[in-house]
This record gives structure tokens, sequence and C-alpha cells, in this order.
């Protein structure tokens, strides 16, 4: 006999984002540029399939944040056809009331790697997004648990059962024969 071992091995997908909202007007309002950032560690990638449903994420999903406002959706994941060749478009909604577009490669929210966003004149966002995948390895005492199981497994499958079985039903005969 065997023992079975089972290892739990989680893999997550860090989003890591830092970026600059360019200066802009309205006609009741200006807004100066804006630094904005957030780091966000989910169990798979975010990758919306093409102008179909979005994928939102709260200010309070994130693991960290810089200017993200907590009265919106902090950061909305599209993959849109219009973008082009940067059809990957990432909005974040700041702490200023605006809600900015990055446009990165496509492909960006899917795989692993450092994006820059699209920034041609004059009013487009400047940002990064290093998309990378992690391998959490199970802690050392659930290492020395499954060892110690190795171990007891391996000794007593080193240890014959059968002829113990054997012996006691050979005794239980002989008495059964001497009662008689």
């Amino acid at each position: 006999m065997l023992p079975v071992l089972a290892v739990s091995v989680r893999a997550s997908v860090i989003y890591d984002f830092v970026g600059t909202g360019s200066a802009f007007t309205t006609p009741t309002q200006t807004f100066a540029p804006e630094p904005m950032a957030f780091q966000l560690t989910l169990s798979g990638f975010v990758n919306p399939p093409l102008d179909g449903p979005i994928a939102a994420f709260t200010c309070a999903q994130f693991d960290s944040s810089t200017n993200c406002d907590p009265a919106f959706l902090g950061a909305v994941f599209s993959n849109q056809s219009a973008g082009g060749a940067f059809s990957a478009q990432l909005q974040f909604n700041a702490t200023n009331g605006a809600g900015y577009i990055f446009y990165f490669p496509t492909g960006a929210f899917g795989a692993a790697g450092i994006y820059n966003a699209n920034t041609p004149t004059p009013v487009f966002n400047s940002g990064t997004l290093t998309v990378q995948t992690t391998v959490q390895t199970p802690e050392p005492a659930n290492a020395i648990l499954m060892l110690l199981g190795l171990v007891c497994g391996f000794r007593f499958s080193r240890r014959p059962l059968l002829p113990v079985i054997h012996r006691f039903s050979r005794q239980r005969i002989g008495q059964k024969i001497q009662q008689l």
C-alpha cells in the first residue's frame, strides 16, 4: 500500500498599475494631472471577451491603491475592438471625480509582462501595467506533516498485516479443536 499525497499549490496573478491621468478641461471644470496606482491580486487572469462584458473591481478589492475613488468602481477592465492594436482598456476612477482610460496592447490582461499605455498626443494618459504570475508553495509546517505522513506510510507498508491475521486465525482454530 502506498500513501497518496496531495499537495495544494495555488497560483496567483498580480496586476500592478502606475499611471498619470492627463490634464483636461470640461465646460465646467479643469482637471490637473492626476497620479494613480493600484495592485490587485487574483486567482486567475482577468481577460474579458472582445467587445463583451467588463470586469470591474472596487477600491476595497485592491491590495493597495493611490487616488482611487471609493464612491465608484475603482478599475474597469475591458477589451474593445475599436482600440485596434491597443484594445485592452483600463479605466481608473480617481478621487478627483474623473475616470481615466488607459489603452494597453491587445492581450495585455491575459499574459504576464510589462505593458506601456499607448500615449498619442494630445490627451492620452500614460501608465505602466505589470502582470505577473506567482505560485505559492505550502508552508514549512505543511511540508513537515506531509513528510511525516510519507515516512509513516512507508513504515506501515513494510509491515505485513496478512501473517498477523493468519496467525490469529490458526490460534482460534487450534482452540476450537481442543474444545472438541
